[in-house]
């Protein structure tokens, strides 16, 4: 995963919508945790890691929208042509992370 990248999510993230580009950027420090740190504001900074970290059997499923929206040919692959993140919930003290996998689901 490449880090210092910009990533753009064109219509925003839920619960930022007004933050539209970000950067990835990684520290030894909080390895393998990396960071979306909003371009235009610098109080948005997002721990996340690449979802095959959390469930390795995760099949990402996009709507032909979202690979519109993305730029993605329905040949590209998770893992390879796509980077999925899920964003963390760092609590703090001797509590684990903690991340919301149903979100990535959807509603069935």
């Amino acid at each position: 995963m490449s880090t210092n990248t910009e990533i753009r999510f064109p219509e925003g993230l839920p619960g930022f919508e007004s933050c539209g580009r970000f950067v990835l950027t990684h520290s030894d420090e909080y390895a393998p945790i990396h960071f979306l740190q909003a371009v235009t504001d610098g109080d948005v900074s997002l721990p996340v890691l690449p979802i095959q970290a959390v469930d390795s059997d995760y099949r990402l499923m996009l709507s032909d929208r979202d690979r519109e929206v993305l730029e993605l040919n329905e040949d590209a692959q998770l893992g390879e042509d796509i980077v999925c993140l899920v964003v963390l919930v760092l609590s703090g003290g001797d509590k684990p992370p903690a991340c919301n996998l149903m979100a990535l689901h959807g509603e069935s």
